[in-house]
């Protein structure tokens, strides 16, 4: 349904976006995996002594900017929900171990 945020037809548009208010209950399960994508926990990378990150695999990029086109439908449609919820709520088990690879390799 987040592919249909910003789709050209206004009923589609408007479905996923009721879709969207009606979810917000479990909004964590639309969220989470948008910012697991991002983080890509999977893809190898390192830093040089100047602090330069560097990865050894390639980093999905068109992924991470469908991803971010999702996010920005998601701002747009429910600015309030979002920022309450990234304001309100822990990391997920999840999120919380891919941010624990992330700070573990200095």
């Amino acid at each position: 349904m987040l592919d249909f945020l910003d789709h050209d037809n206004p009923l589609i548009r408007h479905a996923s976006k009721n879709w969207l208010i009606e979810s917000v209950p479990q909004f964590y399960r639309i969220i989470d995996p948008l910012f697991e994508v991002l983080l890509q926990a999977n893809s190898s990378w390192y830093v040089t002594d100047n602090y330069q990150l560097f990865y050894t695999k390639i980093y999905e990029t068109s992924r991470a900017n469908e991803t971010f086109r999702k996010l920005k439908s998601i701002l747009i449609l429910a600015n309030d929900v979002f920022l309450n919820y990234i304001s309100q709520y822990e990391l997920s088990p999840v999120l919380f171990d891919m941010k624990a690879h992330f700070t573990d390799r200095n």
